[in-house]
C-alpha cells in the first residue's frame, strides 16, 4: 500500500471522530454565544473541516524527505490542522468579543498550545489590538506559545492550536478567526497560489496589488462600522436620557377605591397626581429632579396612609408597584424597573402599560425584537372606545410611531398606521376633557408631514432606479404617486400653521426638508431658496421632541445638506 493510499484510509477511519466527537461539539458551543438572546457574540459564521488526504499529504511532502518514514498513528503529531475551525466575524472591530468568548469555551476542556496572530503587527492600531488579545489569552491560560507571524499574502487571521484529550490520546484542533472579507481573501488565494508549484510573476504582484485593496476594504468597512456605533451610541444616549415617555394615568377601573372615597388620603393622592403629571422626560435638569423628589416624598405619604383591608386590594399593590417602578425607570435604573415591571405582568397579564414600559427598556436597551413583541401586546391590550383611556392611547400611538420611524424605511407604514390613529384619537375627542392642547395638535400634524415625506422619499428612490420595462413599473409608478399625494395633502394643513408663528423648530425642519426633495424633483431654484429660507428659521426655535438629541442631530444633517446644495 502507498503512503497516499494509507492517508487515505486513516482519514475515513478518523471522520466519525472528528465530525461527531471533536468537531461538532466545539462548534455547538461556539454557536450558543452566536444564539444568545441576552448579549449575543457577534460572530457571522462558523464552519469546520477535516483535512483532505490531498493537503495532507502535500503538507507531509514539503516537511518531511521520505514520506516512508512516517508512521500513519503519528500523523496529528506530523499535523495539527486536520481537524479544522473557521470562526468568522462581520467586522474587525467584533474580533475581541468573539475572540474571548473563544478563550471562555476553550477553558474548561481545552489546553490551549499555541496562539499565532498573522499580520496584526502592520501599524500602531494593529498592534494595539494584538496585545489587548495576547492579554485575554494570558488572563485565562499559562505556558501558551504566542507568536507574531508575518504572512507574504497580507491577509490578517488568528490562529488557536489547541488540543483535547478523548479515550486517552489528545487530538488537535486548530480554530481560525477573521473577518469575512479576510477569510475570502484567504480562500482566493488558497485556490490560486496554494501549493500549487512555480506561480506566475503577474499572479504574485496581482495578489501584492489585492492585498493592499483587501486590507483597504477591510479598514473601510471597519470604519463604517465604527460610525454606525457611533451613532447607536448616541442613540441609546439619547433614549437613555429622556427616561419613561410621559406619566401615564390610570383609567378609573384601575384607580384604587381608597382614592377615590372622599377623605386624607383622595386628598393626598390627588395632590399626588398633580404633582407627577408636572414630571415631563424631555426637562431634566435641576427642576425636574425636585419635581421627582417631591413626587416620591407624596408617594410614600400615600403609602403610609394606607391600612387595613385596603392594603390587600389587588388595584393597591398595582398603583404602588406600577409608581415605584416609574420612578426607577426615572432614575435610570432599568433593571430594577424591569424587574417590578415583570412581576406586574405575571400578576395582571391583561395590563397594556405594562407591557408599553416594558417595551420601552427593552428599546433603551437595543433590544429591538423583545420591545416589538411587548408594543405588539400593548397595542393588543388596548380598550377601545373608553372615554378614560384615551389620552393614555394617544400618547401611545405616538410613541409607537417615533419608534417604528426610528426602525427604518421598512417600517414607515407602521408609523404611518400608529400616526393616523393617533390623530383619529385627537380628532375625536379634542374638544372633550382638558387634555389636549394645541402643541399636541402642531406636533401631530408635523408628525403626519414628516412620516409621509420619508414614505415619499423611498417611494421616489425605488421610482427612478425601476425601468418603464420592468413588470412592476406601473406598480412602483402608482405607489410613488399616491406617496405624493398624501405627503402634499398633510405638508398643506402643516403650512397654514405657519402664520402662527409656532415656537417648534421641528415645524420649520419638516417644511425646509419638504421644499429641498421637491427641489431635487422639480429642479427648480424657487424651491431651494425656499428650503434655505426655512433652514434660517430653524433656529432658534424650541426643539420639542421627546428625543431632542437626537431630533437636534437629524435638523443639523438636514441643514448642512441643504445649506451645501448649490442654486
Amino acid at each position: 500500500m502507498t503512503i497516499y493510499s494509507e492517508i487515505i484510509s486513516f482519514v475515513e477511519s478518523i471522520k466519525e471522530l472528528g465530525q461527531n466527537i471533536i468537531l461538532q461539539p466545539l462548534e455547538n458551543e461556539i454557536i450558543k454565544g452566536r444564539d444568545r438572546i441576552k448579549d449575543p457574540i457577534p460572530i457571522y459564521l462558523t464552519k469546520w473541516r477535516i483535512k483532505n488526504p490531498h493537503s495532507i499529504y502535500v503538507k507531509l511532502k514539503l516537511r518531511k524527505k521520505k514520506l516512508e518514514v512516517i508512521e500513519i498513528k503519528n500523523i496529528f503529531k506530523e499535523i495539527d490542522d486536520i481537524f479544522g475551525l473557521r470562526v468568522l466575524c462581520l467586522f474587525e472591530q467584533d474580533i475581541l468579543l468573539t475572540h474571548r468568548y473563544i478563550l471562555e469555551v476553550l477553558k474548561p476542556s481545552y489546553k490551549l498550545k499555541e496562539f499565532e496572530l498573522f499580520n496584526w503587527q502592520k501599524d500602531y492600531h494593529d498592534k494595539q489590538y494584538s496585545d489587548l488579545l495576547i492579554k485575554e489569552v494570558e488572563k485565562r491560560f499559562e505556558s501558551v506559545k504566542i507568536e507574531h507571524n508575518p504572512k507574504r499574502s497580507g491577509y490578517k487571521s488568528i490562529h488557536y492550536k489547541i488540543e483535547i484529550n478523548h479515550a486517552g490520546e489528545d487530538y488537535p484542533i486548530e480554530i481560525q478567526l477573521r473577518t469575512l472579507f479576510q477569510d475570502a481573501w484567504a480562500e482566493l488565494e488558497h485556490t490560486l497560489s496554494y501549493k500549487k508549484g512555480p506561480i506566475h510573476p503577474h499572479i504574485k504582484k496581482s495578489f501584492d496589488l489585492l492585498a493592499r485593496d483587501l486590507e483597504t476594504n477591510d479598514s473601510l468597512v471597519a470604519h463604517l462600522k465604527d460610525i454606525s456605533d457611533k451613532e447607536i451610541s448616541g442613540r441609546k444616549y439619547s433614549l437613555e436620557n429622556i427616561g419613561p415617555h410621559k406619566y401615564l394615568y390610570y383609567d378609573y377601573e384601575l384607580i384604587p377605591d381608597i382614592f377615590k372615597e372622599l377623605g386624607d388620603v383622595k386628598k393626598k393622592y390627588k395632590k399626588y397626581e398633580r404633582q407627577i403629571s408636572k414630571i415631563n422626560p424631555r426637562e431634566k435638569g435641576k427642576d425636574w429632579l425636585k419635581k421627582l423628589k417631591e413626587a416620591k416624598k407624596l408617594y410614600t405619604i400615600i403609602i403610609r396612609s394606607i391600612s387595613g383591608e385596603d392594603v390587600d386590594d389587588p388595584k393597591v399593590d398595582y398603583w404602588k408597584e406600577m409608581e415605584k417602578a416609574f420612578f426607577q425607570f426615572c432614575e435610570g435604573n432599568y433593571d430594577k424597573a424591569m424587574e417590578i415591571y415583570e412581576q406586574q405582568k405575571k400578576k395582571y397579564p391583561d395590563r397594556y402599560v405594562v407591557y408599553f414600559r416594558i417595551g420601552e427598556i427593552y428599546f433603551i436597551k437595543g433590544e429591538i425584537t423583545d420591545a416589538l413583541i411587548a408594543f405588539d401586546t400593548c397595542e393588543s391590550l388596548l380598550p377601545e372606545n373608553d372615554f378614560s383611556n384615551y389620552e393614555n392611547i394617544f400618547r401611545l400611538k405616538i410613541k409607537f410611531g417615533y419608534i417604528y420611524w426610528l426602525l427604518g424605511e421598512e417600517y414607515i407604514d407602521i408609523a404611518l398606521r400608529q400616526i393616523i390613529e393617533a390623530k383619529k384619537i385627537y380628532d375625536d375627542n379634542k374638544y372633550r376633557g382638558k387634555y389636549f392642547t394645541n402643541e399636541d395638535y402642531y406636533r401631530l400634524v408635523n408628525n403626519l408631514c414628516y412620516y409621509h415625506l420619508e414614505k415619499y422619499i423611498w417611494c421616489y428612490d425605488i421610482y427612478k432606479l425601476t425601468n418603464k420595462g420592468d413588470k412592476k413599473y406601473s406598480e412602483v409608478q402608482r405607489e410613488y404617486e399616491k406617496s405624493l399625494e398624501n405627503l402634499q395633502k398633510h405638508f398643506h394643513e402643516l403650512e397654514k400653521l405657519m402664520d402662527k408663528d409656532i415656537d417648534i423648530s421641528n415645524l420649520y425642519d419638516t417644511i425646509a426638508w419638504y421644499y429641498y426633495h421637491m427641489y431635487l424633483k422639480e429642479w427648480d431654484n424657487k424651491l431651494l431658496e425656499l428650503s434655505k429660507e426655512y433652514c434660517q428659521k430653524i433656529y432658534p426655535k424650541t426643539n420639542y421632541s421627546a428625543y431632542v438629541l437626537e431630533s437636534a442631530n437629524l435638523q443639523m444633517k438636514h441643514i448642512q445638506e441643504i445649506m451645501n446644495a448649490t442654486l
